[in-house]
C-alpha cells in the first residue's frame, strides 16, 4: 500500500470513524465467507498411516454461520428454526447485520456493494453532524431493533440495510432545519427512497426477491423516533426523551422472546424430542402440531408417541391428520404402516370411521391407499396388540371412540416459558431474507 493510498484511508476514518468501521467489518466478512467457500473446510483424517487433513465442501452459508451470522436451519422442507439462538447465542443477532449475501456470489457482491455505498453516502452526511459516539450508538441500537422483528416474525436476515433506513430517518428529521441536508436530499430523492422501500413488499410476497421489509420500515422508524426526540424543540423534550430510553427494555423483550420462542410449533418439537418425562413430551408434540400444522416430524412423533401408549386411535387419527395438513411421501408411508395393520373386519371399520371423520369428501381418495391389505401375515387388533381372537368386550370397547378426537388432539395446552432447547446443529443453514 502506498502512502498516498494510506493517508487517504486515514483521512476516510477520521471524517467518519464509526461509519468507515462498519464498512470495513461488512468488507472483511464477505470476502472472509468467500474464501472459506473457496478453499472449503480443514477436516483432520486419521488412518493407518499419519494422520492426514482433506478440505471438505463449505457453502457460502455455512461459512456465515461459522462466522458467527444467526442463521435458519431447515428443519424439514417448509420450517426452518435459528437453533444457534435457541441455545442462548444472543451475540449472532448483531454480527448478522455485517454479513450479506447467500449462496450465490453475484448476489451477495451487489447486496454488499449497494448496502456499503448507501451506509457511506449517508454516514458522511450524518456522523459529521451527530458525532461518532452518538452515531455509534445509533448504529449499535438499531441492530437489534431492525432484526429481531425479523426473527419474532419467523425470517433470519443478514444485512446492514435496517441500520442505513435509520440513518434515513434521522437524516430526515435534520434536513427539516438544515439548508445543506436539503440540497443533498432533495424531494425527489426521497420520494425515490421510500417508492423503493414500498416495493420490497411485492417483491417479498410474490417470491420474487426476499426483502427484510419488516427491518427495514422498522430501521426507519426508529431513526424517525430518535431524531425527533433529539433533535426538535419541543416542551414535551425531556418526557420524551426518559420515554425513548425506557422503550429500549423492550430489546430485551425481543431477546428473550426470540429464545424462547413459545408460539413456534419447531420450538417445541425440538423440547419435546430431548425432554424424558413422557407427559411433558406429549404436551409438546401436540402444542407443535397446534402451532404448525404442517410440521411433518411433530405428526410423526405425536402418533409414535400414541403408540407407545397402546392408544392406537389417537395414534391413527395423528397420522391421518398429518397427512391432512402435510400429504409429504414420508407422512403418507407412516400413516400406511399403521393402516396396514387393521386387518379384521371390526379394526377396519373403526379405522375407517375416523379417516371419514379427517378428510371428509377425500376420504374414499385415501380409503384404498391408507387402508389396503397387510403385506405381512398375521392380524392386528386395535386395542390389543397381539393376535388374539376377538370378543364382545373387544367390540364394545372399539366402538367408545371420541367423537371429537381429531379436535382433541389439535387443542393446544397452556405451557409455561421454556428453557432454550439444545438441539444437535444441523449440517446445513438457509437464509431466509436479505436486509
Amino acid at each position: 500500500m502506498t502512502s498516498t493510498m494510506r493517508l487517504k484511508l486515514l483521512q476516510i476514518f477520521a471524517k467518519a470513524p464509526v461509519t468507515a468501521t462498519c464498512i470495513f467489518l461488512c468488507s472483511v466478512l464477505f470476502s472472509a465467507v468467500w474464501c472459506l467457500t473457496l478453499w472449503g473446510m480443514p477436516i483432520r483424517e486419521s488412518g493407518e498411516g499419519e494422520a492426514r487433513v482433506r478440505r471438505a465442501p463449505l457453502t457460502a452459508l455455512h461459512a456465515q454461520e461459522m462466522l458467527g451470522a444467526a442463521l435458519g436451519y431447515p428443519i424439514d422442507g417448509n420450517h426452518a428454526a435459528p437453533l444457534k439462538l435457541w441455545e442462548g447465542q444472543w451475540w449472532r443477532v448483531f454480527l448478522s447485520a455485517f454479513h450479506h449475501g447467500n449462496d450465490n456470489f453475484g448476489v451477495g457482491l451487489f447486496h454488499v456493494v449497494g448496502n456499503c455505498l448507501c451506509m457511506w453516502m449517508l454516514g458522511l452526511l450524518l456522523e459529521p453532524r451527530l458525532g461518532s459516539w452518538r452515531t455509534a450508538l445509533l448504529v449499535l441500537m438499531s441492530v437489534p431493533v431492525t432484526i429481531l422483528p425479523e426473527y419474532l416474525a419467523g425470517s433470519s436476515v443478514v444485512g446492514i440495510s435496517g441500520v442505513i433506513c435509520a440513518q434515513f430517518g434521522y437524516l430526515l428529521v435534520l434536513r427539516t432545519r438544515d439548508r445543506e441536508l436539503q440540497e443533498w436530499m432533495p424531494d425527489e430523492l426521497i420520494r425515490f427512497v421510500m417508492l423503493f422501500l414500498v416495493a420490497g413488499i411485492p417483491m417479498t410476497y410474490f417470491d420474487l426477491f426476499p426483502v427484510a421489509n419488516l427491518s427495514h420500515f422498522s430501521g426507519l422508524g426508529y431513526g424517525l423516533f430518535a431524531g425527533w426526540v433529539f433533535q426538535r424543540e419541543s416542551p414535551w423534550r425531556v418526557p420524551a426523551r426518559l420515554s425513548f430510553y425506557a422503550a429500549h427494555a423492550l430489546i430485551l423483550v425481543g431477546f428473550y422472546l426470540v429464545q424462547h420462542p413459545i408460539g413456534n410449533g419447531v420450538y417445541h418439537l425440538l423440547y419435546a424430542e430431548q425432554s424424558r418425562d413422557p407427559e411433558e413430551r406429549l404436551m409438546h408434540f401436540r402444542r407443535a402440531v397446534a402451532l404448525e400444522p404442517g410440521l411433518e416430524a411433530a405428526w410423526i412423533e405425536l402418533s409414535r408417541e400414541y403408540r407407545r401408549r397402546q392408544d392406537i386411535p389417537s395414534a391413527w387419527t395423528a397420522a391421518l391428520l398429518g397427512v391432512h395438513y402435510n400429504p409429504s411421501a414420508k407422512m403418507i408411508r407412516e400413516a400406511k404402516k399403521l393402516g396396514h395393520r387393521f386387518q379384521t373386519v371390526a379394526d377396519r371399520q373403526h379405522a375407517k370411521k375416523l379417516l371419514d371423520d379427517v378428510f371428509d369428501d377425500e376420504a374414499e381418495l385415501w380409503e384404498d391407499q391408507l387402508l389396503a391389505q397387510a403385506p405381512f401375515p398375521g392380524s392386528f387388533r386395535i386395542f390389543n396388540f397381539g393376535s388374539q381372537p376377538a370378543s364382545p368386550e373387544d367390540d364394545d370397547e372399539l366402538n367408545q371412540f371420541p367423537e371429537d378426537l381429531g379436535s382433541q388432539l389439535l387443542m393446544p395446552k397452556p405451557s409455561a416459558p421454556l428453557p432454550p432447547p439444545d438441539p444437535n446443529a444441523a449440517n446445513s443453514a438457509a437464509v431466509g431474507s436479505e436486509a
